[in-house]
């Protein structure tokens, strides 16, 4: 009777440590996936302060060619504006002179 209490006592003992073996590679595996998570978290992250200074770069970028455009558009305003006044001033002088002809 001894020895059947010590059999099922090894056969309890072998089940226990089958199921701490077991349930130590589950943890291991959760570590690991854990482990796997944390570093694609890291590398959205990261990924996700490279687009937003990427964004920075471009919305600056964005405003340089705004501001770029409204002086090259003042510019040409001026230019067209000094064309129209000097072109009125030929018409005037061409005025003026045929007036004077006629006189």
């Amino acid at each position: 009777d001894e020895a059947a209490a010590a059999e099922r006592a090894r056969r309890e003992a072998e089940r226990l440590a089958d199921e701490v073996g077991d349930a130590a590679k589950r943890l291991a595996d959760e570590a690991s996936r854990a482990a796997a998570a944390e570093a694609r978290q890291k590398e959205l992250e990261e990924q996700a302060a490279r687009l937003s200074a990427q964004g920075e770069s471009l919305r600056d970028e964005i405003l340089a060619l705004d501001a770029e455009f409204e002086e090259s558009t003042r510019q040409l305003t001026e230019q067209n504006k000094e064309e129209l006044e000097r072109r009125q001033d030929e018409l005037r002088q061409t005025l003026s002179e045929r007036e004077a002809s006629r006189v």
